[in-house]
């Protein structure tokens, strides 16, 4: 039975679903791991206790949230859209720690040449903008 269960584990994690999921990122399985309990938590799904299993790691578990959930094969292909586009918001703003949104108002020609900038440069227009005020607080000589 455990010989079965591995090899449709390895049919799972061999399909192209989990292929963004590294195997040895313990920390990226662990948040799977929370996505998939808190996702059925706040649906009301029964996980079937699978998370009492002791396995070999946190992918393992991951996998075996996953497969052992009954439903139908378009939930588990929405759920594999969301925790994918889920995670991959989680990178975006782990990235953005030391930054902080900033809005205020440009005229029409600003903008256009911070556009022009931007495309000349190959950078960024908050690259550009960052670069310009670097300059002149060292221009002025302020620290």
């Amino acid at each position: 039975m455990i010989n079965a269960i591995r090899h449709q584990w390895n049919i799972i994690s061999s399909n192209d679903s989990f292929s963004w999921l590294t195997q040895d990122n313990e920390q990226q399985n662990k948040w799977c791991i929370d996505y998939i309990i808190d996702y059925c938590n706040k649906n009301n799904i029964n996980h079937n206790n699978a998370i009492n299993i002791e396995v070999e790691n946190n992918y393992s578990k991951f996998v075996l949230l996953f497969d052992s959930w009954i439903c139908l094969p378009d939930t588990k292909q929405l759920f594999i859209q969301s925790i994918k586009k889920a995670y991959s918001q989680k990178k975006f703003r782990d990235k953005q720690i030391g930054k902080k949104q900033c809005s205020f108002n440009l005229s029409q020609k600003s903008i256009n040449q911070l556009a022009l900038l931007s495309e000349l440069q190959g950078v960024p227009k908050n690259h550009i903008l960052e670069s310009l005020i670097n300059h002149k607080i060292l221009e002025l000589g302020v620290k």
